[in-house]
């Protein structure tokens, strides 16, 4: 899942990316043909989700999303997606980045994968 250029910044790093990383690792130890490719990318600041109540999670990525268009010529036609998340807590941003990727890529598998689930 992207972040902001911003929140990168004040980070240093992106938890997604690294979870991603080390997912392929573990494929291509286990003989499996995978990449990582950052296809989507944040073009619009949005409060942190944790910072908005339960109700307001649910409208707040909207619009926040898009599919990079570096990117979207080189997947593959029979390449299995996995968009990857830190945390679920709502689920909002997950589904939205779900939907933003099917527009584009709508035959494609797509698969959501999350470490943690705020519960």
């Amino acid at each position: 899942m992207p972040v902001s250029k911003r929140r990168r910044r004040r980070r240093g790093y992106n938890q997604s990316e690294g979870l991603a990383q080390g997912c392929l690792r573990k494929l291509t130890e286990r003989g499996y043909r995978a990449t990582v490719a950052l296809l989507l990318e944040k073009h619009a600041h949005r409060k942190s989700q944790i910072e908005v109540d339960p109700f307001e999670r649910w409208t707040n990525p909207r619009g926040s999303l898009r599919v990079r268009q570096k990117i979207k010529q080189r997947i593959p036609r029979d390449a299995l997606l996995v968009l990857i998340d830190d945390t679920v807590t709502t689920g909002s941003t997950l589904l939205y980045a779900a939907e933003v990727v099917r527009e584009v890529f709508p035959e494609q598998p797509l698969h959501l994968l999350a470490l943690a689930l705020e519960v």
